[in-house]
Order: C-alpha cells, then sequence, then structure tokens
C-alpha cells in the first residue's frame, strides 16, 4: 500500500514538471455545471453564484484539493443572447508543491426552436497561470549517507511561473418547460450537451519546453422530472463521459460518471453516482461511489424565489486503494437569485418586476418559461 502512494506522488510530480496533466474534476455535475459546459450560462433564468471545495484522497501523504467559484446571469432579453458569466479555479498538487490557477470568462447565444425547445453555444476564454513552489522539494544532493538531509541542493530553480491563454466551447439544447410549480403538462426538461475543453493552450513547461495541454471532450446528458403537481419531487438523473488524452500514451484519462440527485420534500436533496475511470496504471478501471445529501434553506430573507442550497458529497473509493485513500470530501455552497442583468439593466427593454403587473398572456415563450429555482 505504502509502495502505490510513493507512485501516485511520482506520477503527479512528473506531469506537474511539464505542465501536462488532466484536468481536475468534480463529483457534484449539478453544482459545478459551467465548469463542465459554459453553454450552462444563464440556463436557470436567473442570477447564479456558487462555491465548490473538493478534498482529493484525504488519507494520501500529500495535497489534492481544488477550489471553484462561479457567478453567471441570463441575458436573453437581447435577442440571440442567452447568458455571461466568470469563474475562476485553483487546484493544489502534492502539499503545495504545483499550484494551477485560472480566471475564464463565459459568453452565450441562445438559439429559440420552439415555446418548450432552444439551443445554446457559449465561448469560454480563460487565462491559466501554474507554479511549483520549489521550497517543499528536496534532492538527492541534500542528503548525507549518516546524518540525512544536511546539505543545500545545487540544483538552479526556476524562476518563471507559465501563464497561459485558453479556449473552450461548447453547447446545449433544452426541451421542456420545467420544472415548475402548477405546470401541468411538460413538467420536466431534457438537456443534451456537449463542451471541448483546451482547443488551443500552448503552455510553457518550468524547464523551458513547449507543451500543450491536450483536449478534454465532454458529452453528458441530464433531465429534471417534476413528481407532483408543486415540483417540492424532483428526480434529476444524468450520465457525463469525458475523454482526455495523457503525456504517457499508455496511461489515457477517461471517466464515466451515471446517477442522481433528488429532491425530496422541497427541502432535502439526496443522490448517488458511480464514477467508472481509466488513468492511473494502478487499475484498469478505478470505480468510486459518490453519496450526495443537500438542503434548501429558506427564511424572511431567503424566499422560494431567492435561495440558497447546501450540497455535501463523499466519494468512497472502490479501487486498490480502498479505504486507504481515506475517500474524498466535496463541499457547495449554491446561491440563486431570480433578479439578473435583464433586470438590472432592463435590457429587455420592460420595466423592473418589482414594477410590473403579472400579465394573464405571456408575450412570448420566455415570459412564461420561467424555471422553479428548485431544480438542479
Amino acid at each position: 500500500m505504502k509502495t502505490k502512494r510513493i507512485l501516485i506522488f511520482i506520477i503527479f510530480i512528473f506531469s506537474g514538471l511539464s505542465v501536462y496533466s488532466q484536468d481536475p474534476s468534480f463529483s457534484q455535475f449539478y453544482c459545478n455545471q459551467t465548469y463542465f459546459n459554459p453553454a450552462y450560462v444563464g440556463l436557470n433564468g436567473g442570477s447564479t453564484l456558487n462555491f465548490t471545495y473538493r478534498r482529493h484522497w484525504v488519507s494520501v501523504p500529500s495535497k489534492f484539493e481544488t477550489m471553484y467559484f462561479n457567478y453567471d446571469s441570463d441575458i436573453s432579453g437581447i435577442r440571440g443572447l442567452g447568458g455571461v458569466g466568470i469563474s475562476a479555479y485553483k487546484d493544489v498538487e502534492g502539499t503545495g508543491f504545483l499550484k494551477n490557477q485560472g480566471l475564464n470568462l463565459m459568453f452565450a447565444q441562445r438559439i429559440n426552436i420552439s415555446y418548450n425547445s432552444y439551443m445554446q453555444f457559449a465561448e469560454q476564454g480563460s487565462l491559466v497561470s501554474n507554479s511549483i513552489d520549489w521550497s517543499q522539494s528536496t534532492f538527492g544532493d541534500q542528503y548525507d549517507a549518516l546524518n540525512g538531509k544536511v546539505y543545500n541542493t545545487s540544483f538552479i530553480y526556476p524562476t518563471d511561473n507559465t501563464t497561459n491563454y485558453d479556449i473552450t466551447i461548447g453547447g446545449i439544447y433544452v426541451k421542456g418547460l420545467g420544472p415548475k410549480k402548477g405546470l401541468r403538462i411538460n413538467n420536466y426538461d431534457v438537456k443534451i450537451g456537449f463542451a471541448a475543453h483546451h482547443l488551443f493552450s500552448t503552455r510553457n513547461s518550468f524547464l523551458g519546453q513547449e507543451m500543450k495541454l491536450p483536449p478534454n471532450f465532454i458529452i453528458h446528458v441530464n433531465a429534471d422530472f417534476a413528481l407532483n403537481r408543486d415540483a417540492s419531487f424532483i428526480l434529476s438523473p444524468c450520465i457525463v463521459y469525458q475523454k482526455q488524452e495523457s503525456p504517457f500514451e499508455i496511461w489515457p484519462w477517461s471517466t464515466l460518471m451515471v446517477g442522481y440527485n433528488m429532491l425530496w420534500g422541497g427541502s432535502f436533496f439526496i443522490g448517488n453516482w458511480l464514477r467508472f475511470c481509466s488513468s492511473l496504471p494502478l487499475s484498469n478501471n478505478t470505480n468510486s461511489l459518490s453519496f450526495t445529501v443537500g438542503y434548501v434553506f429558506k427564511n424572511q430573507h431567503i424566499t422560494e424565489s431567492n435561495i440558497f442550497k447546501f450540497y455535501y458529497c463523499y466519494d468512497l473509493s472502490l479501487s486498490g486503494l480502498g479505504s486507504s485513500s481515506g475517500g474524498s470530501h466535496e463541499f457547495s455552497l449554491v446561491f440563486h437569485f431570480t433578479e439578473c442583468l435583464n433586470t438590472w439593466f432592463n435590457l429587455d427593454g420592460r420595466k423592473s418586476k418589482r414594477n410590473v403587473k403579472i400579465k394573464t398572456c405571456p408575450r412570448d415563450w420566455s415570459d412564461y418559461y420561467q424555471r422553479s429555482q428548485y431544480a438542479f
């Protein structure tokens, strides 16, 4: 078991030196949708603010953690547009040994097909920074056979970090009007999407070599079904497939996530997910089982329109690492507001929602296509 841990650590070190490794990933697809596919910006019909923290393999003697922040808003009031968003992430590997940070800008266009279906396409531009804390490293010339680590290394640390540009594209087809309270027909939605990350990504390694991060392709199919009239019970199944090449040709990386989340009684979330991975040479099929729980907070300041959600996910490793890895922990905080750039800047040419009386006849499909804020 100790040999496996050391091997994992060595793989991350060498992939970090060339800055040519795979992307970090999350188990909670519904909390980090724009991370998987930028075409999700603005799809909730309001503004969404979320933060996710993931601690991977807590018992492995190195630090593997990822943090992700996202804000997106609906701008469909401008004909032909869908949403806009900004996100940032930070990934730390090996007790601060390697740090990857990125800032992303997302912009989406929307094409209405019918009153209950549309397509949305998005582009994402990224600024990515990579750095290594060499003070956390030790080298062979620092050790004495009898006294241990007593010498200074002759290795000259690279002084420059790498800063790179990246481009991602994505698209989603949406069918359905729900889930929404009181909707009698079409009280569901189905989304089929794809994303291609790192289409233009030239990275300089820390040792002066030109490296290009391999493209990461994602395909997903997910849906939300209201199981009753007031949409207090919602079932959300999902399938996500990712494929990314590796600098080591014998170790390509791919993963398939299959699972569901369910809103129970309008307040509680539960979910189960199974992940099939193929990456490290320790196992041809590295599997994990994820358990998700969450809660929707509502009080006098947080109404059904503006709500706050908390998610927790635990990954149980089913691979050769087993219980020795300690599993992985993932936390998400999600804030959803009905107000967005449409209302704040009057993009559709109408008055603010606060001053508009309820209409008995919608002006167009987007007027009554108001999603339940309980939906994932």
